[in-house]
């Protein structure tokens, strides 16, 4: 399930669809859209997703609760840092740039 969204968020930023997921991520780190943190925790994921995906000696034994948790928290960091936390920031600049000297209100002493 991680693995598909960091797959599809690749795709959302722009990647080359029919590439591999691994070769998506260097695309985009390579073009300036996921930073190279981020690329490595969809990295991360993404050999998770590996393990999860391949039934022949899968390693699905060596996945423990805490990397399945930590992946899911890892999914969640990449989708706020990418998608969500830029739409606040734009939000923020509107507001702040709808504000002119004539719909400020004074301080009242």
């Amino acid at each position: 399930m991680a693995r598909r969204t960091i797959q599809k968020m690749c795709l959302n930023l722009g990647a080359t669809k029919g590439k591999k997921l691994h070769e998506q991520i260097t695309e985009l780190k390579s073009a300036g859209k996921l930073h190279h943190d981020l690329a490595d925790m969809a990295t991360e994921i993404r050999f998770l997703g590996n393990e999860s995906a391949h039934p022949d000696d899968d390693g699905l034994d060596a996945v423990s609760p805490e990397d399945a948790k930590e992946i899911l928290g890892f999914t969640a960091e990449l989708l706020e840092d990418l998608f969500v936390r830029p739409e606040k920031v734009a939000a923020m600049k509107k507001r702040r740039a709808a504000i002119t000297p004539e719909n400020v209100t004074p301080p009242r002493l």
